[in-house]
């Protein structure tokens, strides 16, 4: 969610590619930043669909939508929906408060309309795909089984989801460092704020996924980046 600067385009015209990389076009670069994360979608998808219904969290969408489950569909990404515009604009107001306590250099938020649609369509699906369907999931199942609780497709206990839960916030956290540091150095509390912040948000978007469903962690996801798209523009 805070990576600086969030388009791949951004990180790959910064002039410092490898020898044998500096002959490709922007468009075959963009296509070849695009490889790893999309095996990383296809990695996830495929543990979660296969352990997630094992320890109660689901997909309305992976399971088959009835008629009669489609209103309840609407209004838990109506509620996540909300939920998220309040966390952006809450994210935005403390990145605020942080960044000039930071003494970094040259941070600042994109607020360009290509940058909110990309954290949006990437943010709010794929990166929903690989950290709570994929990440979570497997956390979860791998806590029941050395914890020894059972795995029978019930709603997973308290402690192990919110095991589950921090885990995958934190790791989502982490892996945004990567798109820091290709805009600015990294300084130990670059490294909080980045991780802290996006982990906050990860844990919500996670608490979504686990009493509700993957279809609500992607709308919580997708609205935080209006929220604090909205609040960045007005500040």
């Amino acid at each position: 969610m805070l990576t600086l600067p969030l388009g791949l385009d951004a990180i790959l015209g910064r002039g410092d590619l490898p020898p044998q990389l500096t002959g490709l076009s922007q468009l075959q670069l963009m296509l070849l930043a695009l490889v790893n994360p999309l095996l990383l979608v296809a990695g996830a998808a495929l543990i979660g669909a296969a352990i997630a219904h094992r320890v109660g969290l689901h997909s309305h969408l992976a399971r088959g939508l009835p008629q009669e489950a489609r209103g309840t569909l609407v209004r838990e990404l109506a509620t996540a929906a909300v939920a998220g515009l309040v966390l952006g604009s809450v994210v935005a107001v403390l990145d605020l408060w942080l960044v000039p306590r930071l003494d970094v250099q040259d941070l600042e938020q994109t607020r360009s309309w290509r940058t909110l649609a990309m954290g949006i369509g990437y943010g709010g699906l794929s990166e929903e795909v690989i950290a709570r369907w994929g990440v979570m999931s497997g956390a979860i199942w791998l806590v029941m089984r050395i914890a020894r609780m059972p795995v029978t497709g019930a709603p997973a206990p308290a402690r192990a989801a919110w095991i589950g839960i921090i885990a995958a916030a934190l790791a989502f956290g982490a892996a945004h460092l990567p798109a820091v540091a290709a805009a600015v150095p990294l300084t130990p509390g670059l490294i909080a704020r980045t991780v802290g912040l996006n982990a906050l948000a990860g844990a919500v978007y996670g608490w979504f996924f686990w009493r509700r469903s993957l279809e609500s962690a992607m709308a919580a996801h997708a609205s935080t980046h209006v929220g604090l798209a909205l609040l960045l523009a007005a500040a």
